[in-house]
């Protein structure tokens, strides 16, 4: 009986510090600085890209 308790406060121990060890990477990742540079203002929308012309245009031109 005294070895169940034992193993069941092995096995409890174990997940709690299997919790903590990732609670503890989940919230330093999270806290990590991304690619973007510091000294860049964010505003608005970051993920918008630059609208490339388009191609079709350019062909047409070529041509003439």
């Amino acid at each position: 009986m005294l070895e169940e308790v034992i193993m069941l406060n092995m096995k409890k121990l174990t997940l709690s510090m299997m919790i903590a060890i990732l609670s503890a990477g989940l919230l330093v990742g999270c806290g990590a600085e991304g690619e973007e540079s510091p000294e860049e203002p964010t505003t608005g929308d970051s993920t918008e890209q630059p609208a490339e012309p388009d191609l079709e245009e350019e062909e047409e031109e070529e041509q003439e």
